[in-house]
């Protein structure tokens, strides 16, 4: 058998074993087959989004480069909100990487409450990435994002 590339050898892993065609060709079935139940439908004539992306909120620390933006953030959820808009956070929100999820919270509180407007009102969609996958975990959703 020919040795298989890197991406080859990450794709077949997430079929469940290592390395196999038919387990990664399971895999990806499972999750079109998954991705099929949670089509969203979009009247581009009527609806308005507004998509923000890669925000990697952090600690308010050094490593956090959102922390010079969330007051401009905030500032434009509320002009978005008021102008009834509908809210897509598209992966990476958070740096869950290097921060934990409470910590995170607690230093971007206004942004997280300024997002929280849409839910109640239906308005809302978020996506994860690989820097807050933890988002996948219902009972980590509840704990953190569920209070605000």
């Amino acid at each position: 058998m020919a040795e298989r590339s890197f991406i080859e050898r990450i794709l077949c892993s997430l079929g469940g074993d290592r390395f196999t065609r038919e387990s990664t060709e399971a895999s990806l079935q499972a999750a079109l087959e998954e991705a099929r139940k949670n089509i969203l439908r979009i009247d581009i004539q009527k609806d308005n989004w507004i998509l923000f992306s890669d925000l990697h909120r952090g600690a308010k620390n050094g490593a956090d480069d959102f922390r010079h933006c969330e007051e401009t953030y905030v500032r434009a959820l509320e002009h978005y909100f008021g102008a009834g808009f509908n809210l897509c956070v598209m992966g990476d929100a958070e740096e869950l990487w290097e921060e934990f999820p409470g910590t995170v919270i607690q230093h971007n509180r206004a942004s997280f409450l300024a997002e929280s407007r849409f839910h109640l009102e239906g308005r809302y969609l978020r996506l994860w990435g690989n820097h807050d996958d933890i988002w996948q975990d219902s009972k980590t959703v509840r704990r953190y994002l569920q209070p605000l």
